[in-house]
Order: structure tokens, then sequence, then C-alpha cells
């Protein structure tokens, strides 16, 4: 009988400890109301409207190549980020400037299309980074249209095309 209760105890135990080893946590990026909203890992600014612009791209600017990390002593020190940068230079000089940004695996880029300081920058991976150069030099060279279509809702939904 007394093997019985130990038995029992045990095996409500083990129940109450994986009950309360499964409750999941909350995720509080995920909209739940106006009062979520404070909790959010990043703040967005939306337009106003939304507005879709297109314009032609005439040639590439200068690309640049950088490597960072935070050295901090910890294990997060060994782990680096490539960033490449590709300027383009538009067809109407009033077009602003543009850029395409090529991140490293594992970085975690919350915008697609990012507008700072008159400067509008279309994020991609950096495995594309090749096929897009090649494919981009080769349609300018064949002097075919090179477009970037960068759009924008109030919804927060951004997007950045560029169509050969």
């Amino acid at each position: 009988m007394k093997k019985q209760v130990i038995a029992i105890l045990l095996t409500a135990g083990l129940f109450v400890t994986q009950a309360q080893g499964q409750q999941f946590e909350q995720d509080p990026n995920v909209i739940q109301g106006k009062a979520a909203m404070g909790k959010r890992v990043f703040k967005t600014e939306n337009p106003a409207a939304d507005k879709t612009e297109n314009f032609d791209v005439k040639s590439i600017g200068v690309v640049s190549f950088a490597a960072s990390n935070t050295a901090d002593g910890s294990a997060n020190s060994y782990k680096h980020s490539l960033r490449i940068t590709m300027s383009l230079v538009m067809a109407d000089p009033k077009a602003g400037n543009y850029q395409l940004v090529f991140y490293s695996d594992g970085e975690q880029v919350p915008l697609a299309v990012a507008r700072e300081a008159g400067m509008v920058s279309i994020f991609y991976p950096a495995a594309v980074y090749t096929d897009i150069k090649e494919k981009l030099e080769q349609a300018l060279q064949a002097r075919k249209k090179v477009t970037i279509k960068v759009t924008e809702r109030t919804t927060g939904f951004r997007e950045g095309v560029l169509s050969f």
C-alpha cells in the first residue's frame, strides 16, 4: 500500500511538472490590440497614403563590402555579419538615391525597403548577390530597361522590385 501511494504521488508530480513546463510564451510582436503596439521590437513610420514609385536605373554606382561583429567576450563575438551595398545611378536625377543592400544569413532585417536620410535601401539576402549583379550588368550592357519599383502602404506593407 505504501509503495502504491508513493507511486501515485510521483506520477502526479510528474504530470504537474510537465503541465507547467509546456506553458507557451506569447510573442509580443503579434498584434493583439492597441495595447500590444508598445511592446513591439521596433517601431515603423508608415506613409500617410499608399505610394508606388517607378524609376529607371542608368548604371551601377559604388559597391562596398563590410564585415562586422560585436566583440564583447561572449560566444556572440564569433558571429560576423556581411553587408554588400550596391548604389544605383538613376536615369532621372530627381529620383533620389537608391541602393541594394545584401545581408548575410542569420541576420534579421526588419524591413524590405527603408528610407533614411534621403536614401532608399532595398534589402536582399547575400545568397542572391551574384545572380542580381550579373543580371543587372548584362541588362545595362545590352541597354535593356532596368526599373526599380518601390511600394509603401499605410498598412506597413513594403516592397522593392528590381526588374530587367
